[in-house]
């Protein structure tokens, strides 16, 4: 089912691994409101990098499922999947950033 594009990509998800599970540290360590928005900004918009980078070097090798039916549906269905994830990632970097937002200018 992998190409060798995905060991391409394999990388980009282990650099945003690591960078979230730094960033969680980080926030264990101080967690202030500001910060814990703006790292979730961040995050989102990495994972938003993570899945566009992952549909970019779609479609998988889906001929080893023996049903041809599901063969053929499969990949309509998984890049659906993939583009609601990005899309639900950046709706939700956009929320962070308004909720930032107002409560910095409620603070002012």
């Amino acid at each position: 089912m992998l190409t060798n594009d995905y060991f391409a990509w394999l990388p980009i998800l282990v650099t945003a691994l690591l960078l979230t599970i730094a960033a969680y540290i980080v926030l264990i360590i101080y967690d202030k409101y500001w910060l814990r928005e703006t790292i979730q900004i961040i995050l989102n918009i990495i994972g938003v990098v993570v899945v566009v980078n992952l549909l970019r070097i779609f479609p998988f090798n889906f001929s080893v499922i023996p049903n041809n039916t599901a063969a053929s549906v499969v990949p309509i269905v998984v890049t659906i999947v993939l583009i609601l994830i990005a899309v639900g990632l950046g709706v939700a970097a956009l929320v962070h950033f308004i909720k930032l937002m107002v409560n910095l200018s409620r603070q002012s």
